[in-house]
């Protein structure tokens, strides 16, 4: 996989431990990682 991606990830599951019940910042990180995703193809 691509380093970027990997550091996003990283970044995402962090983000998930720190605020569990913080669903807008979920979609919003999910948004960024799909758009990252898509980007690097």
């Amino acid at each position: 996989m691509f380093p970027d991606v990997m550091k996003v990830a990283i970044a995402l599951s962090l983000t998930v431990n720190a605020s569990m019940s913080n669903e807008k910042m979920m979609r919003t990180l999910v948004h960024m990682l799909e758009r990252m995703l898509i980007e690097s193809k």
